[in-house]
């Protein structure tokens, strides 16, 4: 009489080798339990932490720049935020589909400055 093979195989590692099944030192309970560290209550978990400091951001960065009452050029902007003239254009463009007006204006040398427009 002829066995039928096992389709279940053990995996292997990268070296060929069977994947051991010995626990790490260290681990704690039995084998194959997960521990799950507490979760914080939601009045906890909503509350921000005061040691977390937020980044800024580099569209805020344009956002501060445009708020000047003199505005900003590209050459100031990519030096701001480190971008080429193109996606500070980009972000510019995203300006505006958020709903910010955002306006253009030629100074007199020619070199066109773009300033937030406040709606009142």
């Amino acid at each position: 009489m002829m066995r039928a093979k096992s389709t279940l195989t053990k995996k292997k590692t990268a070296t060929g080798k069977p994947a051991s099944t010995k626990r790490k030192s260290g681990a704690a309970g039995p084998p194959g339990r997960v521990q799950i560290s507490p979760q914080p209550s939601p009045a906890e978990a909503h509350e921000p932490s005061t040691s977390a400091k937020r980044a800024v951001t580099k569209k805020a960065k344009i956002e501060t720049l445009l708020r000047h009452a003199s505005g900003a050029d590209i050459t100031e902007l990519t030096a701001a935020t480190g971008w080429q003239a193109h996606s500070v254009r980009a972000a510019l463009t995203g300006l505006r589909k958020a709903g910010h007006e955002v306006s253009r204006q030629r100074d007199d040398g020619g070199t066109a400055r773009y300033r937030l427009v406040e709606l009142g």
